[in-house]
């Protein structure tokens, strides 16, 4: 299925966006933390009947940033922005690692345009999706800071369930190629990020839409162990799901992106 890119300027940056088939509602994709939106190419290009949007974060990809740092919900805040100026409604949003905390807040700003946030081995662990320390922070960025390529090759074989070494060589080769400045300030960025504060909001987005459906929010496993964290409240029509990535999977994506219920 052929692809259009073009660049769209939002406040503070000029992100690189892709859309795959032809439409106004579909499936928007975020990459995770120093990822392309490219990973997600081939899961798109197998959804047949459904548009997608696959969209580069500031300062990755092929996405440039004119700022130092960013917030969580200044990456959702872009992210909606591209989807409000294309005119999009009825949303899923699919976030994989940072890109699912980057999915909730661009669930936040967009209301009840948005359906659903996927989330692909993100929520998962407590060190990296609650809000931290400034010692922390440090603590976590130094080692990355001090070898970033050699950071990238063990984060990367630690993390495969798939030990596919081709594919493993590949991805840390990707994500080490990155700009070293911008991966540090988007790692802080996700450090920073309150989760509490966003969650409440995030309950009622969508509320007044689909009336009916079963869709509800929780974070369930991911494929490095099960959450600790779990939301404290429903929503009728709005859902956060997690999943199992490690491959990023048509089938994977295809079941869950289906609508109405998701599952």
């Amino acid at each position: 299925m052929p692809s259009t890119t073009e660049r769209v300027f939002v406040d503070g940056a000029t992100l690189a966006v892709e859309q795959v088939g032809a439409g106004t509602s579909g499936l928007v994709y975020i990459p995770g933390w120093c990822c392309s939106r490219r990973d997600f190419l081939p899961v798109a290009q197998e959804m047949a009947g459904r548009a997608s949007l696959l969209i580069d974060l500031p300062g990755q990809g092929e996405s440039t940033s004119e700022r130092r740092h960013w917030s969580l919900a200044q990456f959702g805040t872009a992210i909606a922005d591209v989807v409000r100026r294309r005119h999009w409604d009825n949303v899923v949003l699919i976030g994989h690692s940072l890109g699912g905390a980057v999915g909730i807040e661009a669930a936040i700003a967009l209301g009840s345009t948005a359906l659903q946030v996927i989330c692909l081995d993100a929520l998962v662990y407590e060190s990296f999706y609650a809000k931290q320390t400034e010692a922390f922070i440090l603590d976590t960025l130094r080692p990355i800071e001090e070898d970033f390529a050699g950071f990238m090759q063990s984060l990367v074989h630690a993390l495969f369930v798939d030990k596919d070494s081709a594919l493993i060589d590949t991805v840390a080769r990707t994500m080490a190629a990155a700009p070293v400045r911008e991966a540090l300030e988007s790692q802080r960025t996700l450090l920073e990020w309150d989760r509490e504060r966003s969650w409440t909001p995030l309950l009622w987005t969508g509320s007044d839409r689909r009336s009916g459906s079963h869709h509800w929010i929780w974070a369930g496993t991911s494929s490095y162990g099960r959450s600790h964290w779990r939301p404290r409240g429903r929503s009728r029509n709005f859902s956060v799901r997690n999943g199992r990535s490690g491959r990023l999977s048509p089938r994977l994506c295809r079941r869950c992106a289906q609508l109405p219920c998701g599952s």
